[in-house]
């Protein structure tokens, strides 16, 4: 009876238990997180808006070239109805100059927002509070000139039509404040939002 016993055992032994592996329940395949696309728009966004105010500042340095170029073309009675920039060239340098400078720090933060890096972040906030203190700035002194092209241009005309140009260039001045203020504001409110601030915070 011995013999079979043990030719019992192991053959007990040889068979693999059902219980010897852990079971394993099929479940569902992890799938790679998503990565957000917000910070490709605005980074875009961001570049096209750096790109066209640094345009824009080069302008600034043609534009009383380029005007006064065009006078000396034109015959005298007619030269005389142009603007005159000389008064206001050392604002405009300044302001061309201010324009290229803050844009360029647009232009960055866009560029390493498409990079994801947290230094676009401290950037871009830098730039919103300097781009809206320019737009009151700028605002402002864009109506001062306006008005004395306007009574240069003009040196005789009535009040009422004085009164509707002064109007028209507060609305101007309204106009260009709010559209100076409008991305800006979305930046500063967008990174401030829980979900996108814990996003950006683990970016290197």
């Amino acid at each position: 009876m011995t013999e079979p016993d043990a030719q019992t055992d192991v053959s007990r032994e040889s068979v693999p238990r059902p219980n010897a592996v852990p079971p394993q329940q099929p479940g569902e395949i992890g799938r790679p997180a998503q990565r957000s696309n917000w910070p490709t728009v605005i980074g875009v966004i961001s570049i096209v808006f750096g790109s066209g105010a640094c345009l824009g500042g080069v302008w600034g340095f043609l534009a009383p070239h380029f005007i006064k170029m065009m006078a000396d073309w034109q015959p005298p009675n007619q030269a005389a109805l142009m603007p005159d920039m000389s008064e206001w060239a050392s604002w405009i340098f300044v302001t061309s100059v201010l324009t290229i400078v803050i844009a360029l720090i647009l232009l960055v933060a866009g560029i390493d927002l498409l990079r994801r890096r947290m230094r676009a972040i401290k950037l871009a906030r830098v730039w919103a509070v300097l781009r809206m203190i320019f737009a009151l700035v700028g605002a402002y002194m864009g109506f001062l000139i306006q008005q004395a092209q306007f009574r240069q241009m003009s040196p005789q005309s009535s009040p009422v039509g004085g009164s509707f140009f002064v109007a028209v260039s507060v609305f101007g001045m309204l106009v260009g404040i709010l559209w100076g203020w409008a991305f800006p504001i979305f930046l500063l409110v967008w990174f401030s939002r829980a979900k996108i601030k814990a996003e950006y915070l683990r970016w290197p």
